[in-house]
């Protein structure tokens, strides 16, 4: 009740290009990005947390014995991941080409918690940032298994403004 005037607006599906746009026309205080798409060096940034690629799947479909998978493996998984639209698609994409691998899932989306559902089935194996396995609920069956060959890290910062908004008063 202390800030019974301050509204909160949450948008859930801006690329970061938008969120940054947005910053300088004064439209939000804040946005959550993930560092790689966008030159960020003349924004205050602050580190949220690193997200790390990993392998949502089955224990049928992944053994316990299996404790990490090279990206040139998943191939032999009925994969579902992101789609080409999403920027951690597109970094995998580009980073597994100079390797000369390629995904080929069976299932896109752009939606993550479509991949965690996907994978709950136990009938698919999804590739995910594994801070979103928390969002979900738990099921003994679903395991995340460390992708390496290389491992994917990226960044997710909270950015706010460049400067502050100019003054109603003159």
């Amino acid at each position: 009740d202390a800030h019974q005037w301050v509204g909160v607006s949450l948008e859930t599906r801006l690329p970061s290009s938008e969120i940054l746009d947005k910053l300088d026309r004064f439209e939000i205080d804040a946005g959550i990005v993930a560092s790689g798409n966008e030159p960020l060096a003349e924004w205050p940034t602050t580190l949220l947390y690193k997200e790390k690629t990993v392998l949502a799947a089955s224990r049928e479909l992944v053994p316990d014995s299996i404790d990490r998978l090279p990206w040139s493996e998943l191939g032999q998984f009925p994969l579902c991941a992101l789609n080409a639209s999403m920027l951690d698609r597109r970094q995998i994409d580009e980073a597994l080409a100079g390797r000369e691998i390629s995904l080929r899932p069976e299932v896109e989306t752009d939606s993550i918690t479509s991949i965690y559902s996907l994978a709950a089935t136990g009938r698919w194996a999804g590739i995910v940032p594994h801070p979103w396995f928390h969002s979900f609920p738990r099921s003994a069956e679903v395991r995340l298994v460390p992708i390496v060959d290389p491992v994917m890290s990226a960044p997710v910062l909270l950015v706010t403004a460049r400067s502050a908004p100019p003054s109603v008063s003159g």
